[in-house]
């Protein structure tokens, strides 16, 4: 479990730079930083009591590697066999791949706002600005008031 930790921290640290590039921002890890160490050393003790709470898991042996089981297997029950883990082992594969979905429509999602606010032209031009509209329809009151006045007082 350490080892895949350090790993994984490594991966984390070698991918930022680029993962940084690509979103403009300047993520880093801080190790200097009370909080993040101790939400890392958190992680670390919680993957390694849940860990501990599984039951392992061995593959059924084979002859040949043909996919038959030992003679005694079948017969005494044991192939059959689940341990009492198994349904708990359902649950945590099906909210992991649950989980991994949900982070890649978020990243894709996040991926795709990123690049609209990069393309996006943001026209500043005096057509678009609130004050510019104001003003036109200032200069414009007497003759709107004009036609206004012209209309039916059941239209008014």
């Amino acid at each position: 479990m350490g080892l895949a930790f350090v790993a994984a921290l490594g991966l984390c640290l070698f991918v930022m730079s680029a993962f940084n590039q690509l979103t403009g921002k300047s993520l880093a890890l801080d190790f200097s930083n009370g909080r993040q160490v101790v939400g890392l050393a958190a992680a670390i003790l919680l993957t390694g009591l849940v860990r501990r709470k599984l039951p392992v898991r061995r593959p059924l042996r084979t002859e040949a590697g043909l996919g038959l089981a030992r003679r005694g297997d079948t017969a005494s029950g044991r192939a059959g066999r689940r341990s009492g883990g198994s349904a708990f082992r359902r649950v945590l594969v099906v909210f992991q791949f649950t989980l991994s979905i949900i982070l890649l429509v978020g990243t894709l999602t996040v991926h795709k706002q990123l690049r609209f606010i990069r393309q996006a032209d943001l026209d500043s031009t005096k057509k678009h600005h609130p004050d510019s509209a104001q003003r036109t329809f200032a200069k414009q009151y007497a003759v709107f008031k004009t036609e206004l006045l012209g209309l039916p007082p059941s239209l008014r």
